[in-house]
């Protein structure tokens, strides 16, 4: 899709779920997006809404939900070997495109 088709659908739902660099599935809608999927024996749940349509994000691994459900592009990624959840970040579109990291762990 890219950056521009974004651009011209403020406050859309999208949704893509990609496999190294495989798009599996990619979606843009002004209405609730979601999909499953398995890959390599992980199960994934997702499902995009957009704000007029519930301003929320969903990223199920294995049934547990990893988004951040923040504003803007969550992104969940995967160990797809070991289904081990490695990051789970937002990217805020509407004020300056802030990456929200997870915690970092201190030993």
């Amino acid at each position: 899709m890219g950056r521009a088709v974004l651009e011209n659908h403020y406050q859309y739902s999208y949704l893509a779920v990609i496999d190294g660099s495989q798009v599996i599935y990619e979606a843009l809608d002004p209405g609730l997006i979601s999909y499953e999927t398995a890959i390599e024996n992980v199960d994934i749940a997702v499902t995009s809404a957009g704000w007029p349509c519930g301003d929320a994000a969903w990223i199920l691994v294995d049934d547990i939900n990893y988004s951040k459900n923040r504003r803007g592009l969550n992104f969940v990624f995967v160990d797809k070997q070991t289904g081990e959840v490695v990051d789970s970040v937002t990217v805020d579109t509407y004020v300056d495109c802030n990456v929200v990291l997870k915690e970092q762990r201190r030993d």
